[in-house]
């Protein structure tokens, strides 16, 4: 549980218009089930980024910590990512 504070803050910034400033490889990870911000948007910012850009769909929610299978799916694509394109 978040307090409304943290939405209010959140309303200030535009994370998208951060991730095409942004001139460093990206990662996008969406949950098929997610219910506050739908695969279809992601996909959608996905493909607006210039750039070295991954992407990573998984069979879950918006929370996938809660899912150890899925950890484990988005820990091998950030090792993936960080190898092919290192910091």
């Amino acid at each position: 549980m978040l307090p409304l504070n943290y939405f209010v803050d959140g309303k200030k910034y535009d994370p998208v218009a951060a991730l095409k400033n942004y001139g460093g490889a990206k990662l996008l990870i969406c949950g098929t089930q997610d219910k506050f911000i739908k695969p279809g948007e992601v996909r959608k910012i996905y493909n607006s980024l210039s750039g070295q850009k991954m992407f990573l769909e998984l069979n879950v929610d918006h929370d996938y910590r809660y899912h150890p299978d899925m950890v484990e799916a988005v820990n091998l694509k950030i090792g993936g990512f960080l190898k092919k394109y290192p910091l």
